[in-house]
Formats: C-alpha cells, structure tokens, sequence
C-alpha cells in the first residue's frame, strides 16, 4: 500500500492499477482533477510530480504511444497544447469548439422586414446610453450563435422575450425550445418570458402561451440504461431556436451532447451569469467561453456594421479579430439591485475581491444585507420564523409558494453549518414551537427537494415539494413539476431530502425573498467568490449571511480554477 498523502485520492489510485506502473500516475492525475471538475491537467503536473510515495515501482517511460497521442485517436489518454485529457472529455471539448464553429461560419444575415425593425425601434428608443439589452437583441437576430450574460436582474428573460417576439414577426411558424439544467430554471424561465409579453401583438401573446419548459435532459430524450440521448448528431433537435438558461450549470459531458444535437439550420441563445458557480460535474463551459474575449462588449468593425441596421449608435470596437467577441453581451444595468447598496453592492465586492470595499460595506449599516460573525442564534431564528407561514397555511399550492419564499443556504453538508446539522437544528426549533412534529420520515409539512431525475413519475432534480396528508387522509408528497402540482406516495421518492435548508449549488436557478447563508467555522476549498456570490444573489429581497470573519475574508479572494483546453484550442 502506499503512504497515504493529505491529497491522497483512494478512487483515483485504484483506477489508476487497472493499468502498468509506468503509466499509473498519468492515470491518477486526470480522474483526481476530473472528480475536481477539471477537463484537462497540464503534463508538467504529472512528469515533475514526485510519485515515490504512490508508486514505488514508477519508473519514467519515454514510449507512452501505446496510451498517450495527439488529437483524436483511439488511445485513452489525449495530449493537446501541452494539455493531457482522458479521451472522451478531449472529443467531448472537441464537439463543443466544432460545433461552435460550425454555427458560426452558417449564421444568419437577415434583411429585416418593416414590421420587425418597427417593433425593435419601439422596444428599444433611442438612448444617449448604451442600450445593452439592445445590443444583445440585435446580435441574437443576426447570428446563429449568441451568449448573453449578465447578473441577477439585468434583464436576460426580458431581452430573450424581445427576441423571440421579432424571430416571430419574421417567421411566425418559428419552432422554440426552452430549456434549462434543472425543470425549476426552466419552469421560472419560461413564466417569465410569458409574463413579458403583453405589450406584443396578439398572434405572438398566443404562441408564447404554447410554450413549454423542459430540462436539458428531457429535450435530448435519455435512452435508458444508457449515457446517451436520442437526440444527437444524426436525429438533431427538431427546432429552429433554442434558448438554454442558467448556462452555467451545465457540465462539460452535456454541453457536448446538446451542441451535438443542435441542428445546422438552428439558432442557440445561451443565456447565464458569468460569475455564478461552475457546474457540479467537470467543465465550467459558460465560464470558460465567456473568457475567451479579453475583454467584454467590445466588437468588429464588421458586426458594428452588420448590427447597425437595429442598433445604429456607437459601439467600442476592436482592432483585431478576438475569439466569441461579437457573440457574446453583457448586460451590465441590474433593475432590480442598487449597486450603491444591499445585494448589488455586496456582490460587487465579493465578485471584484473588493477586500477594502467590503470593510466600508461593513463599517456602514445595511438594512437589507446582514452579515454576523457570531452565528447569533436569534437572527437565524428571525429568518426562520417564516417558515410558520407555509406550515400554517391550509391550500397546498399556496403554501408551497410561501415556502418557496424563504430559505437557508448552506456552503457544506457537514460540519455544525453543514447542510444536514442545519436542517436538524430546523426542526428542532419548529418542533419546539409546536409547528413541526419530526416522529417519521415523511412528518406533515416536511419540506423536501427532489435530487435525483425520476423520468417515470416525471419529477426532477431540484424539484421541491411539500409532505401533507390529502383530503382522504393519505399522506402524500405534493412537487411542484412543470405541468403544475403532483400528488405522489413518498415511498416512492427515493431521493428526496428535507429542504428547510439546501446547499447553495442546489440553489441555483431559484429566487427567494429571503435567504440565511451559512459558511463554515473553518476555511475549505470550497469557499470561492463564486460560492459566496452565488449565495447572495438568490435572494430578491433580504440576505442574513452567517460566517466566521476570516473564512468570509478568505473566501472572497479564492476564485473557481478548472483545467480547460478552449482558450488554446479556440481559433478566431
């Protein structure tokens, strides 16, 4: 056995056996970073590496063809600009910079009818500022491929509602598709954009009611038992635009599948925030691809000419061609944050590593952001006092909406603050005060989050319900599902966890009023700028942020770093 190391990783070594010493730590290296999220590790990671401690038997092998080559073959291990990835992660970043391309080189040009240049210049007047959601509308029109990113409330439904409504007075036959990783997302996706379109004309009110969300997985259609879709390459997706939201959820195994499936004649729109936490899988793609320009809304000479039919005021432009630049927009103005204070000004501390910036936020009294360094007991139970609002409340459908309104977001799942300790302390409280009474599994008015897909009672991950007993005096879960509010036995749901309190990745794609996030006592890898960014912003109204100093401090100046391939793969 080898001497086990602070870092030592005991599924990576025994996967790394399966194959003869000489090779073993190349093998180590990749499933121990990809476990990390990394696609790809640098070579000098493993050959400067000292494995005497692993691998007493390793000696260095100049031959390694019979495991390691360049591009795509068949060896198990692909070496690319000083990058070694597992093969199918090395195709998997391949169909994505292909497909990408592909896109591109066949995008669309259009000569807009009178009818749709009346509805842009009436959806967009004109403006001494730069109008980014403008931009972004225009450079979805006359492209195939368009990232729009951009923080909580800069108006990313709004823009995409405003691009549909003029895709669908060029072509009201249009076939949409609306998708998102988690059903909640996509569900919160698609009622906005419904929501945004009463001042457009009646034909296109009525399409927009047609439109259905989906999960990403339930667009491609899984085969079962399988890690394949249905649709993919050679049967692509039956639609002429497709517009995935929280883009930056997706892992770099199912980005690959969906841009296999995308057809050649199609439009993609992915939308997300940049600075929001990585996928849980391998790949931080949105991230990543959101990179690859040096710098933001900055674009050709030849897109400023092209967009300038809609969009006919000054845009910066750049001097040489730079990779993704005229196909991604940020939208930079949040209607719903002030950047002076609250929300919007923590988190542009936080994103910023703003470490001056957040002692003046801290020295001077917020109303709206609290942040406690003593895990004071009768602030958290402030917050959760109003889970007693959904508990009390009688109509299923509108107790779930109150429950929805509130949460806890816990960084870890154990520890004091970890995700399971703090549900108990939940319910112990609310069991105090006579709310709750925890004496089984599935108590009344047990909150719970689906964590798994269950394709045969059509409820998914992140999906969240609620424990009660129905009008014959069955206990039941009611979920709240895409096609309204389920009705299932709890024995059924295998996987399904107490919700008063969900981990922050689980939190992304939801909005709360009111949110406690917790950190731990003590710093963690896991503690980025992104976590704590993440965290805040899923709030709309209020945010209790409960934390030791130093880890919060520490925190905000550690950023997410996943290996990647794309920016020395990714041409102009």
């Amino acid at each position: 056995m080898p001497v086990l190391t602070e870092n030592f990783d005991k599924t990576s070594f025994q996967f790394a056996e399966y194959f003869p010493e000489y090779i073993r730590p190349y093998f180590y290296t990749l499933w121990a970073k990809l476990k990390d999220g990394h696609i790809c590790v640098k070579e000098n990671e493993v050959t400067s590496a000292d494995w005497s401690a692993l691998f007493p038997n390793y000696k260095p092998k100049e031959d390694l063809s019979e495991f390691i080559s360049e591009n795509d073959t068949h060896t198990p291990i692909i070496e690319s600009a000083g990058n070694l990835y597992l093969q199918r992660y090395f195709k998997y970043e391949t169909t994505i910079i292909r497909k990408i391309h592909s896109l591109i080189k066949t995008e669309v040009n259009p000569v807009l009818s009178s009818d749709t240049t009346r509805l842009y210049n009436a959806l967009y007047p004109s403006d001494e500022e730069t109008d980014w959601q403008a931009v972004a509308t225009a450079a979805a029109l006359i492209q195939s491929f368009c990232i729009i990113t951009g923080g909580p409330g800069t108006g990313k439904t709004r823009t995409v509602s405003n691009i549909l409504a003029l895709l669908l007075t060029e072509n009201p036959d249009l076939k949409i598709a609306l998708a998102a990783p988690t059903g909640k997302a996509a569900a919160r996706m698609t009622e906005s954009i419904k929501n945004n379109a009463a001042h457009y004309p009646e034909k296109i009110r009525q399409t927009f009611d047609s439109l259905s969300p989906s999960t990403i997985h339930r667009l491609l259609i899984p085969i079962k038992d399988s890690i394949y879709f249905k649709h993919q390459k050679g049967n692509p997706l039956p639609y002429d635009v497709i517009i995935i939201d929280e883009s930056s959820m997706i892992d770099v195994a199912l980005f690959a599948k969906l841009l296999d499936a995308i057809p050649e004649s199609a439009r993609l729109i992915l939308l997300g925030d940049k600075n929001q936490l990585a996928s849980v899988e391998a790949g931080s793609l949105f991230g990543d691809l959101c990179s690859l320009p040096e710098a933001l809304n900055q674009f050709s000479k030849e897109f400023i000419g092209r967009v300038s039919a809609l969009y006919n005021r000054p845009l910066p432009s750049l001097n040489a061609p730079v990779p993704l630049s005229d196909h991604i927009v940020e939208l930079q103005k949040s209607y719903r944050f002030d950047d002076n204070r609250g929300i919007g000004k923590l988190s542009r501390i936080v994103i910023n590593e703003d470490v001056k910036g957040f002692e003046t936020f801290m020295r001077d009294k917020d109303d709206i952001v609290t942040i406690d360094f003593t895990y004071d007991a009768h602030l958290f139970h402030q917050l959760i006092d109003k889970f007693e609002l959904f508990i009390r409340e009688p109509d299923i459908p509108t107790a779930i909406k109150l429950m929805n309104k509130c949460r806890v977001l816990c960084a870890t799942r154990f520890g004091r603050f970890g995700l399971y300790q703090t549900n108990k302390r939940i319910e112990a409280y609310l069991e105090k005060k006579g709310l709750i009474r925890c004496n089984r599994l599935y108590y009344e008015n047990r909150p719970i989050i689906i964590t798994q897909n269950n394709y045969e009672l059509k409820v998914y991950n992140g999906d969240t319900g609620i424990i009660r007993t129905n009008s014959e005096g069955i206990k039941k879960a009611f979920v709240e599902t895409e096609s309204g509010i389920a009705e299932i036995n709890p024995v059924l749901l295998n996987y399904a966890d107490t919700s008063f309190a969900i981990t922050i990745h689980k939190s992304q794609g939801s909005e709360f009023d009111d949110i406690a996030v917790m950190l731990p006592e003590h710093d963690a890898p896991i503690l980025t700028k992104e976590l704590v960014y993440t965290a805040i912003t899923r709030a709309k109204k209020r945010v209790l942020l409960q934390s030791a100093a130093q880890v919060l401090k520490d925190a905000m100046q550690r950023r997410v770093q996943r290996g990647s391939g794309l920016h020395n793969r990714f041409d102009p």
